[in-house]
């Protein structure tokens, strides 16, 4: 279905409604206007007029999205999440059902990935693997070169310009009217449309390697692995690093946890997994990861570890390597 119909069907008062109860009423946080979801309930027929009316005559504005630092561990830079508000979070809703009908899944399920790789492993046809990481995906996506490649399925100027304004808005810790400025590049993460379109910007690579018999390509988000010849590793990864420069996207050059090259038969780890042959284990950091979890959610609930017949001895002695 084409955009502008998906508009029409989308953007009327019913269907926004259902979206609201099915996809937002309990699913969201509160945005920079400090509005809870009974303030906008108490107001809803009010909220979808003015969402309706901004949005059919190309006026509406998101507001700026409320920033939420999400921990990576005491090494890295906390992740940036942005939140907005509910009347926002209503109308990205809509704009994703008009996305998904353009383009479909955002993007594939984690495990099928992963049972794909294991395929490609187990043919024994490559004896090669490449494995690259996007640095800093989301924030480097160019909004000029994004709007061109949306702009060739998408024609309807007013989808257009919700999705430019969305992507455009800043994320702040308290809201500012003063100097107020917009972004030129990043896609804001957390959103219901940012893996939809991180996933339009890549499609001319991930086209051009998914298309090529002499290898075999994935990508999960900002995670690249391609089984090919070993002998033509350094060959791939040179071009597959100068297409991403081209869209202003950088890899990662020399850190091992995020890029490697080598033989299959030596065994490689993506996605959390550790493939070797015909074999594919759980990375250990990934068990690690888990157990300290779980651990950490049963330690902070003491009532709900009383009331479970596994004592923290227990799940510590788990834990252990």
């Amino acid at each position: 279905m084409s955009a502008s119909s998906e508009f029409k069907i989308v953007f009327q008062e019913k269907t926004l409604e259902d979206i609201y109860f099915s996809s937002v009423k309990f699913h969201c946080a509160i945005g920079i206007d400090r509005v809870n979801t009974k303030a906008f309930e108490n107001n809803l027929k009010n909220n979808i007029k003015i969402i309706l009316n901004k949005s059919r005559n190309g006026t509406y504005s998101f507001s700026q999205f409320r920033e939420k630092l999400l921990s990576r561990g005491a090494e890295r830079y906390p992740r940036v999440i942005s939140i907005p508000t509910i009347r926002d979070k209503l109308v990205l809703k809509a704009l994703f059902e008009i996305l998904y009908s353009v383009y479909g899944a955002d993007s594939p399920f984690l495990h099928k990935i992963v049972n794909e790789v294991a395929k490609g492993v187990s043919k024994k046809g490559f004896d090669g693997v490449l494995r690259l990481d996007v640095k800093d995906f989301y924030p480097s996506i160019r909004h000029d070169l994004l709007m061109k490649l949306v702009s060739k399925k998408i024609r309807k100027k007013e989808v257009l310009h919700l999705i430019s304004n969305a992507i455009s808005q800043q994320t702040v810790s308290k809201a500012s009217s003063k100097n107020k400025t917009y972004n030129t590049k990043g896609v804001p993460q957390g959103l219901s449309i940012s893996n939809i379109l991180a996933n339009v910007y890549m499609q001319p690579i991930d086209r051009k390697y998914q298309g090529r018999t002499s290898l075999l390509y994935f990508r999960y988000v900002d995670d690249i692995l391609i089984l090919c010849d070993q002998k033509k590793t350094e060959k791939i990864k040179k071009e597959i690093i100068n297409d991403c420069n081209r869209i202003g996207l950088v890899l990662h050059a020399d850190d091992p946890a995020k890029i490697c090259t080598g033989k299959i038969c030596s065994g490689f780890s993506y996605l959390g997994y550790v493939f070797n042959d015909s074999l594919v284990t759980v990375r250990k950091k990934s068990l690690d990861n888990l157990r300290e979890s779980i651990i950490k959610i049963l330690t902070n609930y003491d009532g709900l570890v009383k009331s479970i017949p596994v004592s923290l001895t227990t799940l510590y002695a788990w834990s252990s390597p």
